[in-house]
């Protein structure tokens, strides 16, 4: 169990502004993943950012990387690019696929082989949170869990 931190105006930054942009957030996805979200930053307001008493984070003060100032990309936003043309992998004999992420959002313009492995899937996480619902709750959330982890719940 984690420890509660030390810094609650660092804390209330972040639990506000997942209030505040709750609606935008939860538009694209399932209630699977709206109602994880709910719970773990219950558990993120509760116990706080990890400090050193916390047994995985005793080497790392964590408080200063929340204190920076980010900008946050809420909102999809198309983005009309070939990017092939900025990166391509050429190294021989390695077949590869290069997927896009753009701002933490999946690149629909991806160049995806004809067929992949059974079992694979590459797409993005909030429509597979609805067109693949079963799979999905069958592994989201159960391999690093909100609920044992303040860095883990803020990143749901």
């Amino acid at each position: 169990m984690s420890i509660v931190g030390v810094d609650t105006k660092t804390e209330q930054k972040y639990t506000s502004l997942f209030e505040k942009q709750k609606d935008i957030l939860n538009e694209q996805v399932s209630e699977t993943v709206a109602s994880h979200r709910e719970k773990a930053i219950q558990f993120f307001e509760k116990n706080g950012i990890p400090t050193k008493k916390v047994e995985n984070y005793k080497y790392s003060n964590m408080l200063p990387f929340f204190q920076e100032e980010y900008s946050y990309d809420f909102k999809h936003e198309v983005f009309n690019q070939d990017l092939s043309d900025v990166f391509n992998c050429n190294v021989h004999d390695l077949e590869a696929t290069t997927i896009y992420l753009i701002n933490g959002w999946y690149y629909r313009q991806n160049q995806l082989p004809a067929s992949l492995p059974k079992g694979v899937l590459i797409g993005s996480l909030a429509e597979y949170s609805q067109s693949h619902l079963e799979i999905f709750e069958a592994h989201y959330n159960k391999y690093a869990k909100n609920e044992e982890d303040s860095l883990v719940a803020l990143n749901t």
